[in-house]
């Protein structure tokens, strides 16, 4: 378990880098907040921050993958167990991050298509 939080981690860091510097993809930022700023950016400006959300929700998407493939390696006679009961809370916290950060993508996307 160990060696996959330090694989974790690695992916979580590769994402980071991948977002690039500058603004980030935020799955805590207000909907409302990114909505505005949106509004008033340009569409290059749109697309960097669209590829940007991409970029995060292809490391959380590792990381689940990673995750479940984890829960599955566990024995059936373990998964009421404490190992298991962690990687499914691993799981639900990776997922609510995949549909917040989704969430703002979707902004940007949106945007960028009431121009075209």
């Amino acid at each position: 378990m160990t060696k996959f939080m330090g694989f974790a981690a690695v992916l979580t860091m590769a994402g980071v880098l991948l977002a690039g510097c500058g603004e980030t993809a935020s799955e805590t930022r207000p909907v409302t907040e990114i909505r505005q700023e949106a509004a008033d950016m340009t569409v290059a400006g749109l697309e960097r921050m669209a590829q940007r959300y991409r970029a995060a929700l292809n490391a959380k998407e590792v990381q689940l993958t990673a995750l479940q493939d984890s829960l599955k390696d566990i024995p059936v006679s373990q998964l009421l167990g404490e190992e298991a009961r962690a990687i499914k809370s691993d799981i639900d916290k990776i997922s609510g991050s995949i549909r917040a950060l989704t969430e703002r993508m979707n902004i940007y996307l949106m945007e960028i298509q009431s121009r075209e």
